[in-house]
């Protein structure tokens, strides 16, 4: 808290303008006696804390009921046992070129990954045959359990369910969204597991292509068929627990403000909100202006409204950005670079702008490279030393000449 204290006061950043602040949920940061949304509502009480979309969506797609928890546990311990051993993996690997298998590595199992658990399935499901092939080659005791009843069957709607939580995840890793988004693509989630219970009930497999396939013309074994239905009921639960506010979110004022009924407005805002919905001016610039800049532009003229709006719509709904800086970060600072300092290339990697290199070698009047002749088994040239000179001082120099031209066509 006192590092935050000390930037704003740095910065020159007043706390009143504080509207959100967005969290992973950890008991640091949403504590109610002494966690960091709590100390900051201290000094700003208007602040609307936010606990992160995308980690309430992996917290609630976590839970298996027995079986399925069984199977997937099963799976890790067969790519584990693979992978664990260098020996096993160079073998697997061979024995799926052999085959001319689609893939020929399998991937770990990390739950602190989003989308860890959904990739690994797939890579399962594709080489289930080898796997089963190579086992046997073993002469492992682990052949056995592909014999269990349901086996296969089971992996096949796990890949299928959780291929479904990937896409939600994905759909949540975007930049430019806000709670109200968020909030809609949530409920339609929700909708969609209602509606493949209903299909599950009416053996309709539509909507899982891996387990269609393995069913066929089949039935789905009653057994199964019971499992999969508490599971989808409890997903049901899980997401309306992690997500008790996306119900209660009003949000048509703000999406569609002149087609809303003034009933549905607050009543300190209802006279507003009626000028607002008669004045053209603003109608025509709602027609072309993304949501938020609309807002932006209406505070001055309808500041009550604006308010209700930009509180929904500026708070950030995810910490994927957070998320995206630390993945930079490991990308440029390797175990070879651990000392590199990376506050500018850091900017680099995160900024949208794109910077524009012509433009600045032109603006630029020095040079800072040195040529240093030297001969290993030949003629070579080494340029790692620097030093600022001026262009023109090295007309005479051909050699000079030709690579800082080479240089700049390179930048």
């Amino acid at each position: 808290m006192e590092i935050m204290k000390q930037f704003f006061n740095d910065n020159k950043l007043q706390w009143k303008y504080l509207l959100g602040i967005t969290t992973d949920g950890a008991p640091a940061m949403m504590g109610c006696k002494s966690g960091l949304q709590t100390r900051i509502k201290e000094i700003a009480p208007n602040v609307v804390g936010v606990h992160c979309f995308i980690h309430r969506q992996a917290l609630a797609t976590k839970t298996l009921p027995g079986s399925l928890k069984t199977v997937f546990n099963q799976l890790v311990k067969f790519v584990n046992h693979i992978k664990s051993s260098a020996f096993n993996t160079r073998l697997f690997t061979k024995f799926c070129s052999d085959l001319d298998a689609e893939h020929n590595k399998l991937l770990f199992y990390t739950s602190v990954r989003w989308l860890s658990a959904g990739n690994f399935l797939e890579r399962f499901f594709k080489l289930r045959n080898q796997v089963k092939e190579f086992f046997c080659q073993m002469k492992s005791g682990l052949v056995e359990y592909f014999e269990f009843d349901n086996f296969e069957i089971t992996t096949a709607y796990l890949v299928d369910i959780v291929g479904h939580f990937n896409k939600l995840n994905l759909q949540l890793q975007r930049k430019n969204t806000n709670v109200i988004t968020h909030s809609y693509k949530l409920k339609a989630f929700i909708e969609k597991l209602k509606l493949y219970k209903t299909r599950i009930n009416n053996e309709n497999l539509i909507m899982f292509q891996n387990l269609n396939g393995v069913i066929g013309n089949n039935m789905l074994p009653k057994v199964l068929k019971i499992e999969i239905l508490c599971h989808l009921d409890n997903l049901i639960n899980e997401f309306g627990n992690y997500f008790p506010d996306v119900n209660l979110l009003s949000s048509e004022v703000i999406i569609s403000p002149f087609s809303c009924d003034v009933k549905n407005v607050n009543e300190d805002s209802q006279e507003e909100f009626i000028e607002l919905k008669n004045d053209t001016t603003a109608k025509d610039h709602f027609k072309i202006t993304p949501l938020n800049n609309f807002w932006l532009k209406m505070r001055n003229s309808y500041p009550l409204c604006s308010t209700i709006a930009l509180k929904a719509l500026i708070p950030f709904s995810t910490s994927y950005l957070c998320e995206a800086g630390f993945s930079a970060v490991l990308s440029i600072k390797t175990k070879k670079r651990n000392r590199l300092e990376i506050d500018a290339d850091i900017r680099c990697a995160l900024s949208k702008t794109k910077p524009d290199f012509q433009i600045l070698i032109a603006a630029s009047s020095i040079v800072f490279i040195k040529a240093k002749r030297t001969s290993v088994n030949g003629l070579l040239f080494d340029f790692l030393k620097y030093a600022p000179f001026q262009k023109g001082d090295y007309k005479e120099n051909k050699v000079c000449e030709d690579f800082i031209q080479l240089y700049v066509d390179y930048i």
